[in-house]
């Protein structure tokens, strides 16, 4: 009895670990795991991990190759494949192998060989999904038999009503599970419908809404449309200002923003006016007045990210810092705040009380991890000048006129900052007159100070982008 007692108590210990939430983290150059209370539960080892999917597997890369471990870090599907997608809901991962596309369970066996052209998607409620096939798309099912054949230019999975949008002839309409037309394609652009019962599509240039007949609820009128939150109104742009609509089209909070982003379940909006960002509820009533340079949805943690003076941190809904502005960026979790300074992170309760380290251990850390860096760099320099130098001096030997060695100077890329933190168009090579990255790093920061909004990039609306710190690769040019 004693023995069937322990036993059970093994179990339940065993079943306890399985279920504690467990969060990646990059310990400077290798990824591990650690609980809500800060501790390594996996320690650092993978080049990449992700979250851990619902069937308690999570995705990781060793030596270029990626498989699946479970929450003690033990291999259960083998790092093998050269590109690979998290578990799903529907209880598959996608898979590439030998350039093929496929569909794996959590026991590592193939359910749909690699078949595929290109990556799929998870499988809908209808147990379909959309893949390509010679440039063509269709939708399989999960034996990978072909219901809908492929003849689409484009298609997306199928909405809870039963409809999916596909593009044939470069317009969009939207089709049944037989493949039948339900709205024949005649929209420049559409998406999928919501629960609802509405989809946005676009028509002679504007956005307008559509029910599952076909017929305008809201008329094409707008530059940009978006979905209807749970509160019932959907962001949208008129004469390129923003302001929330119903699902009649009546206006509720007139355009006037200069950005905006949907409500979230927090019953708030992220909007900019003036260049700054602040929170505002469905009546339009600032809740936070605009003050940061990027904001993000609360979470139902009741935080959000928030971005000042360049630096990302949390805030409460009252506008107060929960994590100070002190990173590069900032993720939040149920349990935890998941933080980057430089290039090493961290994480913090939901109180902002640090649990790997102190914030001066996070600082110092980060400035030794670049110190070293540049050290490397510096170092990879001086050999190639040096050999430069040298190959310069043998070629002048032999020739009647003398030359100076190559002086290869370092040169930066910097991409201006949009919403979340993405770079608004391409990065931008700059040659700087310096042959150490410090040097051209300074030279960058101050002699493009304000390009991003001098220079024609297409802009995000908020108008508050700014240059971020420069990546500097070691680039080399010559004069």
């Amino acid at each position: 009895m004693k023995k069937l007692v322990f036993g059970m108590f093994l179990i339940l210990l065993s079943n306890l670990a399985c279920a504690e939430k467990l969060y990646p983290l990059e310990n400077v150059t290798k990824y591990g795991y650690i609980n809500k209370s800060g501790d390594w539960v996996i320690k650092p080892q993978f080049e990449y991990a992700s979250e851990f999917s619902e069937n308690g597997l999570a995705l990781a890369k060793i030596n270029e190759k990626y498989g699946y471990i479970n929450k003690s870090g033990d291999w259960v599907i083998k790092p093998q494949f050269k590109t690979a997608w998290s578990f799903t809901k529907s209880g598959l991962a996608t898979v590439e192998l030998n350039g093929k596309w496929g569909y794996m369970n959590k026991s590592g066996n193939w359910v749909i060989k690699p078949q595929l052209d290109q990556y799929p998607v998870n499988f809908s409620e209808s147990g379909l999904t959309h893949a390509e096939h010679k440039g063509k798309n269709g939708y399989i099912n999960r034996s990978g038999d072909w219901v809908i054949k492929p003849q689409f230019e484009d298609a997306y999975g199928f909405a809870a009503n039963g409809v999916a949008r596909v593009k044939l002839n470069g317009k969009w309409g939207y089709i049944n599970k037989s493949g039948d037309w339900v709205i024949k394609p005649q929209f420049e652009d559409a998406y999928g419908f919501a629960e609802k019962g509405l989809a946005r599509v676009k028509l002679n240039g504007k956005w307008g809404y559509i029910n599952k007949s076909g017929d305008w609820v809201i008329k094409p009128q707008f530059e940009l449309a978006y979905g209807f939150a749970e509160n019932g109104l959907a962001r949208v742009s008129s004469k390129w200002k923003y302001g929330y609509i119903n699902r009649s089209g009546d206006w509720v909070i007139k355009p006037q923003l200069e950005d905006a982003r949907s409500f979230s379940e927090s019953g708030l909006a992220a909007v900019a006016l003036n260049g700054k960002w602040g929170y505002i509820n469905k009546s339009g009533d600032w809740v936070i007045k605009p003050q940061f340079e990027l904001t993000w949805p609360f979470t139902k943690s009741g935080l959000a990210g928030a971005k000042l003076n360049g630096k990302f941190g949390v805030i409460d809904r009252k506008g107060r810092w929960v994590v100070k502005p002190n990173f590069r960026y900032v993720k939040i979790y149920k349990d935890i705040i998941r933080v980057s300074f430089e290039d090493y992170e961290g994480a913090t309760s939901l109180n902002g009380e640090f649990l790997t380290f102190t914030e001066s251990e996070v600082f110092n850390a980060g400035l030794l991890e670049q110190q070293k860096i540049r050290a490397k760099k510096k170092e990879q320099q001086r050999k190639l000048t040096a050999n430069k130098s040298s190959s310069s001096s043998s070629s002048s030997s032999s020739s009647s006129s003398s030359s100076s060695a190559y002086n290869p100077k370092y040169g930066c890329k910097f991409c201006c900052e949009g919403a979340w933190g993405a770079c608004r168009s391409d990065t931008i090579q700059v040659n700087t007159p310096y042959t150490n990255s410090m040097d051209a790093q300074d030279y960058v920061r101050k002699q493009y100070a304000g390009m991003c909004n001098k220079y024609p990039f297409h802009s995000n609306g908020a108008g508050s982008a700014s240059v971020s710190l420069p990546n500097c690769e070691i680039y080399y040019y010559k004069d």
